[in-house]
């Protein structure tokens, strides 16, 4: 089989061309699929916190045996900008009458949160008493208030509340 000179010139420009436009639509797809991604990033962390509901957690239903630990995500929604964002737990009641001045220990680091977006924290939360680390909680069901500000000291501005049930087995 014998080509000609032009047909193998020909030849070396279509394979040129036809790497050049897969290498485009390769690069055309990857970056429609990262900018896509960006809004699912907080439905990935597991929550979706909005204006109206300013805190979620997941898991949405809490539940630990005395004295262990749990890994706990929790979403914010800061309708301010937050540079200094932390969530907290601002009080807890036990429904059992022998525990009523224990609560659980949340455990996080601050993060800054842009005003209008979503900020995740991966926190841990912990059967145990806040009060004395060494004292496991009692057996029975905690109400408490998550909180979520930011500022430090008396500075601080709430960026929201949420009522949470922890079940201690």
């Amino acid at each position: 089989m014998q080509l000609s000179i032009e047909a193998i010139i020909i030849l070396v420009i279509a394979m040129v061309l036809l790497g050049l436009a897969i290498a485009f639509i390769q690069n055309f797809f990857k970056t429609g699929t990262d900018k896509l991604q960006e809004p699912f990033d907080a439905l990935e962390f597991g929550c979706d916190p909005t204006q109206g509901r300013p805190i979620t957690t997941s898991p949405t239903d809490i539940e630990l045996k005395s004295g262990t630990q749990m890994n706990l995500k929790i979403c914010v929604y800061a309708t301010a900008e937050a540079p200094k964002a932390n969530v907290d737990l601002a009080g807890c009641r036990s429904t059992n009458p022998l525990y009523l001045e224990t609560e659980p220990t949340l455990l996080t680091t601050s993060q800054y949160i842009k005003r209008t977006e979503i900020g995740g924290f991966n926190t841990v939360l912990t059967a145990v008493n806040s009060e004395n680390s060494n004292d496991a909680l009692g057996v029975g069901t905690y109400i408490c208030t998550l909180r979520s500000y930011t500022g430090e000291g008396t500075d601080i501005t709430n960026l929201g509340t949420r009522q949470i049930t922890i079940s201690v087995i």
